[in-house]
């Protein structure tokens, strides 16, 4: 028998929803997250991102391309900032045929990244993995929640410069962008964690790439 092919089911919802006041700016940015998303991330995606109601959203990974969900995730969160959001993220088989947008679909994958989802709920985390394999989810659960926690500590200036320079600028060219000295993107730099931070987005990615 040939096993069924594995996917990588991504849902997000919006942290507090109701307490946002622009609602309709916050879903038209949303909006542009998740196509913003389908345009950087398509050769990972199996089905498109969409926005499923106001402020929930969902999209699929190839299994090969599930070290992206951190990426993902982060783009999505920079896309309606300050606004949080939270994510389940689940792996497994589909029941139903494959659509080029992530609707009208059911099985396995979808079912753990619904269940996860319901884990951020119900434990204020940022985000729950879910079907990786016991250890691997408790892993990365800890993990991931201790990075998006960081993330969400850092100051307007720290965050910007660590755009720049994650989007591959120098530090000299980000100083440059930014109307700074190269020693103070140093400085926003350390004072995040940045490097800290990147080392455990690394062993993220590490602990979902695909076993032999």
């Amino acid at each position: 028998m040939i096993p069924r092919a594995e996917f990588v089911a991504v849902k997000m919802d919006m942290r507090s929803s109701r307490r946002i006041r622009d609602r309709e700016r916050t879903q038209e940015r949303f909006l542009q997250a998740m196509e913003a998303l389908n345009t950087e991330f398509a050769k990972s995606i199996q089905a498109r991102f969409i926005v499923t109601h106001g402020d929930e959203a969902q999209g699929m990974l190839k299994r090969e391309s599930a070290p992206d969900v951190l990426a993902v995730a982060e783009r999505a969160i920079n896309g309606v900032f300050p606004v949080e959001l939270r994510f389940g993220i689940g792996i497994g088989t589909l029941s139903t045929p494959l659509r080029p947008d992530a609707i009208g679909m059911d099985g396995e994958a979808w079912h753990a990244a619904n269940r996860a989802l319901g884990l951020a709920r119900s434990r204020r985390k940022y985000v729950m993995f879910s079907g990786f394999g016991e250890l691997t989810d408790v892993q990365l659960c800890a993990l991931a929640n201790l990075l998006l926690h960081m993330r969400n500590g850092w100051s307007p200036e720290q965050r910007r410069a660590i755009e720049l320079v994650d989007a591959g600028m120098m530090q000299s060219a980000a100083a440059e962008a930014l109307g700074v000295s190269e020693s103070a993107i140093s400085q926003r730099l350390t004072s995040a964690g940045w490097h800290f931070y990147t080392d455990g987005r690394e062993a993220v990615a590490n602990l979902l790439r695909p076993r032999p």
